[in-house]
């Protein structure tokens, strides 16, 4: 009996051993390499996941610059045909149906062209205009020597349409109201009552361009290009060349101009640089002498998206950095840690109807 007892407590004894240590390090081993194996998977998606996000960012900025430049690109040169001439003083033969109005035989005040003064510019005198590698310079209506290595500029105009009371398009790309800029000091309603469309349609001038910009993204400052835009308007403020920051998130940005040759129709011959078109002889259509600028029916516009922080490139199933076709057609490698996309997309100036009576 007492042997039976003593066998039963050494084999209960043996029953409360725990897992030797050899046993513990293999299942801490083995713990560990599941969570490493998770945390890889973790942090695998997270970092998808935010490369994702970055790209659909960089995505929203392109398609809010493209949005941005196509609305204002349907503006240039219009001019509203219907616009009820003032009582105090008649409007011009013709001054209603075509960009830019045309100045009186006896000028008068109101008349936005001045030819004695040599206004416009050359920049004003069409819907559109543009620089080829440089930033248009506003004080001086004019182009930078072309530089390839920089993103091109455009200029858009065109005329506000108020007739309706005061929810006309006064305001240029900054928001800022075009009232004061001296092209229309004579055809606002200064003084007069207040919130009453202007006298005379007033001239809108909106000039795009990119500038150099820093993010501070992944605790660290990355380079990238901002769309910025420059309006008359500001012009009330003392600084009409100041260019105000729009879409951040750009690399580059190109436009190319469809111009036509002759009143057959307005469908472009093919798409020019802005050098090109400059150089076009006028072409007498209706009557009249139209520059190469004023025979612009459609703008091209090509940007590069960029995205902002590291670790964004795609690359092959090979593991080689992936290429994109930059706004000459030239393929390109994507920047280390980086993300470039094209988006190219053509805007009818609908305004260039060669109208006349």
């Amino acid at each position: 009996m007492v042997q039976r007892s003593a066998m039963h407590s050494a084999h209960a004894k043996h029953q409360q051993q725990g897992l030797s240590l050899v046993e513990l390090m293999v299942a801490m081993v083995i713990a560990l390499l599941v969570v490493w194996a998770a945390t890889a998977v973790y942090l695998h998606s997270a970092s998808q996941q935010r490369a994702q996000e970055r790209r659909s960012t960089a995505q929203e900025a392109g398609a809010l610059a493209m949005d941005l430049l196509g609305r204002d690109i349907l503006n240039a040169g219009f001019y509203p045909a219907s616009f009820a001439s003032s009582t105090v003083d008649v409007s011009q033969a013709g001054g209603y149906d075509s960009y830019p109005p045309l100045e009186s035989a006896v000028r008068k005040d109101s008349d936005w062209q001045n030819q004695a003064q040599g206004w416009p510019p050359l920049a004003y005198r069409a819907g559109v205009y543009g620089c080829d590698g440089g930033e248009f310079n506003v004080q001086t209506a004019s182009c930078p020597a072309a530089d390839a290595s920089q993103p091109d500029s455009l200029v858009v105009n065109y005329f506000s349409a108020d007739a309706m009371g005061d929810s006309g398009s006064r305001k240029d790309c900054t928001g800022s109201a075009v009232d004061n800029d001296p092209s229309n000091k004579y055809r606002t309603n200064a003084g007069k009552k207040l919130n009453q469309p202007p006298l005379q349609p007033l001239f809108v001038s909106n000039r795009y361009a990119l500038r150099d910009l820093k993010n501070f993204v992944d605790q660290q400052d990355m380079a990238t290009k901002s769309l910025v835009c420059s309006g008359n308007g500001m012009s009330a403020f003392g600084n009409p060349g100041i260019y105000q920051p729009m879409v951040a998130g750009f690399k580059d940005m190109r436009f190319r101009y469809g111009v036509y040759s002759s009143a057959a129709a307005t469908f472009p011959d093919r798409f020019y640089s802005a050098a090109e078109v400059s150089a076009m002889p006028a072409v007498g259509i209706n009557g009249q002498a139209y520059t190469g600028w004023q025979r612009v029916s459609a703008v091209k516009v090509c940007i590069l998206i960029q995205s902002q922080g590291s670790a964004v490139r795609l690359e092959s199933s090979a593991g080689q950095a992936m290429r994109y076709l930059d706004c000459d057609d030239r393929p390109q490698t994507l920047p280390a840690g980086q993300w470039v996309q094209r988006l190219v997309q053509v805007f009818g100036v609908r305004n260039a109807l060669q109208q006349s009576y």
